[in-house]
Order: C-alpha cells, then sequence, then structure tokens
C-alpha cells in the first residue's frame, strides 16, 4: 500500500515538484543524521559513565549542587535514561529508513536506469544512485550487498559484528536492568524506574517487530 501511495504521489506531480521534494527530503535526511550522530554520542558516554562508576572505587561524588551517595542514583536513573534514548533513537532511524527510500523510488523516476529494476532501487544500496547523494549511513554503508544484490556465506560471517553492534543497545539495558532488581530493587525508586524501564524496553521492542513487518510487506509489493 505504502508503495501505492507513493507512485500516486510521483504520477500526480510534476518533475519539477518531484526534483524540489527530493531535494527537501536530502536536506532533512542530513539533519536526521545530524540527529543520530547527537543521540548515538549520548548513549555512548551514559554506557562509558554507568560503567565508570560502577567500577570506581569512589564513594560519593560530590558536584556542589548534587552529591551522588556511592552508585545507587546511578543504578536507578541510567535504564529509564537509557532506554529512552533508544526508543528515541529507533524511531529516528526508522524514519530515515522511510525518507531513504522514497528519495530512492524519486531518484529512480526522475534518473530513469535501464541497468536497475525499481525492486533494486529501494532494496539494494550498492548499485544505486540515490545512495550516492545521501548522506553517509554507517549501517547502510556496512550492510550493503555486492553488485548483484547477492550475499556470500563469507559476506554474512562477516557482517555479524555489525549485528552485535545493533542488538548492543538492547543487551546493556537488560544488564542494567538485571543489575537493579536485583541489588537495589527494595528501594521505592528502584521500583518505579524499573517498571518504567521494562514498559519503555517492551515498547520499543513492539516498535521494531512493526517496522520490521511492515518492510517484510513492502517487499511484497515490489
Amino acid at each position: 500500500m505504502r508503495l501505492k501511495l507513493i507512485q500516486d504521489f510521483v504520477n500526480n506531480n510534476t518533475i519539477e515538484n518531484l526534483k524540489e521534494y527530493n531535494k527537501f527530503l536530502i536536506e532533512k535526511l542530513k539533519d536526521a543524521s545530524i540527529q543520530n550522530n547527537r543521540v548515538s554520542t549520548y548513549m555512548i558516554a551514559v554506557v562509558i559513565l554507568y560503567l565508570f562508576f560502577k567500577e570506581s572505587t569512589i564513594k560519593d561524588v560530590d558536584l556542589s549542587f548534587i552529591k551522588i551517595e556511592k552508585f545507587v542514583i546511578i543504578a536507578q536513573l541510567t535504564p529509564p535514561l537509557f532506554s529512552l534514548l533508544f526508543l528515541y533513537y529507533l524511531l529516528l532511524n526508522a524514519h530515515r529508513a522511510e525518507m531513504i527510500q522514497f528519495s530512492r523510488i524519486l531518484t529512480y523516476e526522475l534518473y530513469p536506469n535501464s541497468l536497475e529494476s525499481k525492486s533494486s532501487v529501494v532494496y539494494r544500496e550498492a548499485n544505486t544512485f540515490a545512495r550516492l547523494i545521501q548522506p553517509y549511513s554507517f549501517w547502510l554503508e556496512t550492510t550493503k550487498w555486492d553488485i548483484d544484490g547477492k550475499a556470500t556465506t563469507g559476506d554474512a560471517i562477516l557482517r555479524l559484528p555489525v549485528l552485535l553492534i545493533v542488538l548492543s543497545p538492547l543487551i546493556f539495558i537488560i544488564y542494567i536492568l538485571k543489575i537493579l532488581y536485583f541489588e537495589y530493587c527494595d528501594l521505592t525508586l528502584s521500583k518505579y524506574t524499573f517498571i518504567f524501564s521494562i514498559w519503555v524496553t517492551i515498547y520499543t521492542i513492539y516498535n521494531l517487530w512493526r517496522l520490521l513487518y511492515q518492510n517484510y510487506k513492502w517487499t511484497q509489493e515490489v
């Protein structure tokens, strides 16, 4: 259904309008890439600070305006903070993926290439001209297939570390929730933050599954 809507949009607009809209998409993709890098930096900083305070021998940290006693506050506040950052990161990248696919189709319609089919334009990142004018994406560059769109067993094995990187935020959430539950759940604030973090994480996994399912349904339209 989504592909039909995009095709209807293309058919009912002039070449000039499509070029202008595609230009707007590219600019918006640049902004989304900046936001993506910023959120990624925040997530990495949270992980580093959490592990630092967990392994540190410092009992109290006095920041003049707040005094952090031991590791309790860090253990209580990190799960909800990180789970919200991960949810935002997931939704942002889902939005980026939708814009990228739309931009690829527009580029294909504006500058058709007889050697490419529409399905290859949407789903094969290696040989589409649209990819060259879009902002750099680490994920797309590391997961693109060969020129014929096929992946060998060696390709799949070499890209396993990329999958671990993608799953690492979820693994970290499980790790910090485990510590919060078994070591600090007797505290009232810990109970609230644990429940809230579990809810956000479940909602994030639900959105991830929904996005994957929608993308699968879209592949059936191409």
